[in-house]
C-alpha cells in the first residue's frame, strides 16, 4: 500500500539532524510512498524542501492553520516529525493522520503529542518511558548513515600517525582537548598530526588556539570535506564529546573501518560499547596519552575493535536495517 508521507523538521536543520531527514525520505521513496520534505520555520521553499510551514513558534495559530490547508492539499496519511514544532502543529489532526515523533534530542517533552514514537537511541527511549508514553507506541531504531565506504589506509605505527575529528565545532564537542592532546604528544616525541573537519562557532577559536600552542605543522582544518575523503586520511578518530543522542560520526567510522577513542559521553550505551570503541572514562590529558599510546603498540585489538564495530554497524546502522523497520512499522500502523 503506497501512502502518502510527510516529512518535516525545522528549515534550519543542519548536520546530522538534516541528513538523516533525507536518508528517511529516500527509504520511504524507495519503499514506493509518495514524501514531501517539509521545512518549519522560514517562510520561502528553498531547494532543501518540497514546501515550508512559516512558523514563528510553538504557539502560532496562523501556522496551525497553514498546517491545515497543507493536510488538505497532500491528503497525508503519516506525518514523521523530526522536531518539536512540527508535533506542535500537526498533531492538532493527529485524528486525521498519524503522526509520529522522531526526537533527536533527549528533551522529549514538547514531542509528547504524537500518536507513535521512533527512539533514535536506547537514552530517547528511556526518557519516553519515563514520561508516560506505553512501550507499545515506542519503536527503536537507530539512526543510519549514507557513505561510500573509502578504501581506507594501512595502519603503519611507525610512520605519522593521522587522529582526527568531523563535526560541529562548538563548546559541547570539545574538541579543543584535541589540541591540548597533540601538545603532550609532541612532549612524549609521538609522531602525529590531527585532521579537523566541520565548522561551527568555535572554529576561530580554535584556530587562534592552534596558533598560540605552535601547533601550525601538526594540526589541519578542512572545513566540510567529502566524509569518504576524510575516513581514508585517518589511523583513528577521536570522539572528546560531552552529550550526544545518537552520535553519526562514530556510526561513519564504524562503517568504514576506523576505529574511534572516545569519552564515555552523557548518553553512552548500546549499541556502543568497550569491544566496539576504544572508550576513556574522563578527560585527562595524561590518561588519553598513556592509553594511545597503548592503543597503537596493540594491532590484535585494533583488528578485534575494527570487526566489532563493522558488526554492529551491520546489525543496527545499516540502511538495509533502517528500511525493514521502517517498512514493519508502516504495515503495522496502516
Amino acid at each position: 500500500m503506497s501512502l502518502k508521507v510527510i516529512n518535516a523538521v525545522v528549515s534550519n536543520a543542519h548536520g546530522g539532524m538534516y541528513n538523516v531527514v533525507g536518508l528517511y525520505a529516500e527509504v520511504l521513496r524507495s519503499l514506493n510512498h509518495k514524501v514531501i520534505n517539509v521545512g518549519i520555520g522560514s517562510g520561502h521553499t528553498s531547494d532543501r524542501f518540497d514546501q515550508t510551514i512559516k512558523n514563528s513558534g510553538h504557539y502560532d495559530l496562523v501556522a496551525k492553520f497553514r498546517t491545515a490547508n497543507l493536510l488538505k492539499e497532500t491528503q497525508a496519511n503519516v506525518v514523521f516529525c523530526h522536531c518539536s514544532r512540527s508535533v506542535s502543529l500537526f498533531s492538532t489532526f493527529k485524528k486525521k493522520c498519524l503522526i509520529v515523533a522522531v526526537p533527536h534530542t533527549l528533551n522529549i517533552k514538547r514531542f509528547l503529542k504524537a500518536n507513535y514514537f521512533i527512539a533514535i537511541s536506547n537514552a530517547v527511549q528511556e526518557n519516553l518511558l519515563k514520561n508516560g508514553v506505553p512501550e507499545e507506541n515506542i519503536n527503536l531504531i537507530y539512526n543510519s548513515v549514507q557513505i561510500v565506504v573509502p578504501k581506507t589506509k594501512k595502519f603503519n605505527k611507525s610512520s605519522t600517525i593521522y587522529f582526527g575529528y568531523i563535526g560541529r565545532l562548538d563548546a559541547n564537542k570539545n574538541t579543543e582537548f584535541l589540541l591540548k592532546l597533540m601538545v603532550r604528544f609532541k612532549e612524549k616525541g609521538l609522531k602525529a598530526k590531527c585532521i579537523i573537519a566541520g565548522n561551527g562557532p568555535h572554529e576561530n577559536y580554535l584556530k587562534a588556539m592552534v596558533e598560540s600552542l605552535d601547533l601550525k605543522a601538526n594540526v589541519e582544518f578542512e572545513g566540510w570535506i567529502e566524509k569518504e575523503d576524510f575516513y581514508k586520511r585517518i589511523d583513528y578518530m577521536m570522539f572528546p564529546s560531552n552529550s550526544e543522542v545518537m552520535p553519526l560520526a562514530i556510526i561513519e567510522a564504524f562503517a568504514c573501518g576506523v576505529p574511534v577513542i572516545t569519552n564515555r559521553f552523557n548518553g553512552f550505551g548500546d549499541p556502543f560499547n568497550e569491544i566496539n570503541l576504544f572508550v576513556m572514562d574522563n578527560l585527562r590529558i595524561d590518561e588519553w596519552t598513556k592509553s594511545f599510546l597503548k592503543i597503537i603498540s596493540d594491532d590484535t585489538r585494533r583488528e578485534s575493535v575494527i570487526e566489532n564495530a563493522k558488526a554492529t554497524y551491520d546489525k543496527y546502522f545499516s540502511e538495509l536495517v533502517i528500511r525493514d523497520r521502517l517498512k514493519d512499522l508502516l504495515q503495522k500502523w496502516n
